[in-house]
């Protein structure tokens, strides 16, 4: 059986994977979205306007219901969700817009 002590240095050793995990997943996304937008600068009207016009969808999942995740955002991000966080979605539309082309 764990001591108290190492259970918790076990969930910190989680939350600190979960961390870069999602690290990962950020930049998966942002180099999605960054190479449908140069695919959308070699296609011909309407083809364009399509994919810009779902540049953003189906990217990865988010995982509010594993519980485990909530207690990494509490623990780690003070239930701030990375993935949603005003610096990462400005990135994202920033990408989809061409007006960035910097990684995340």
């Amino acid at each position: 059986m764990n001591s108290p002590c190492s259970s918790c240095s076990l969930v910190y050793e989680f939350c600190i994977l979960i961390d870069y995990l999602i690290q990962d997943i950020q930049h998966l996304e942002s180099e999605t979205v960054k190479t449908r937008y140069k695919l959308s600068l070699n296609l011909t009207p309407p083809y364009r306007e399509y994919v810009r016009s779902e540049i953003l969808s189906d990217l990865a999942r988010r995982y509010y219901e594993y519980e485990a995740y909530g207690i990494y955002l509490e623990l780690m991000h003070d239930n701030n969700d990375p993935m949603e966080s005003d610096d990462y979605v400005k990135h994202l539309l920033q990408l989809a817009k061409g007006t960035s082309n910097s990684q995340y």
